[in-house]
């Protein structure tokens, strides 16, 4: 049994999940264009540094509020979108 803060129902939990994608989602386009404009190596520097930034951060945004969470899960999700750039290194 969880005796934990973080009680969130479904409903959040679902939206913190799917926050991911949506970042995801939504740089796809972005992400080839500022590769092609400024080399794929910057871009991929720049992303997993957001990334790991981001992945420290879960920790402190989770305990701040679900909100948070969601935020920094879609920012996250932004920066993943740098994989894209990989095979054209």
């Amino acid at each position: 049994v969880y005796d934990g803060s973080l009680l969130w129902d479904r409903t959040i939990q679902g939206s913190i999940f799917s926050a991911f994608f949506y970042g995801s989602a939504l740089a796809s386009l972005p992400a080839g264009w500022l590769s092609d404009r400024f080399g794929p190596k910057l871009i991929f520097t720049i992303s997993m540094v957001v990334y790991i930034i981001g992945s420290f951060g879960t920790p402190i945004a989770a305990n701040a509020s679900y909100m948070a969470m969601i935020f920094v899960r879609t920012v996250m999700g932004i920066a993943e979108v740098s994989s894209i750039c990989m095979p054209i290194l």
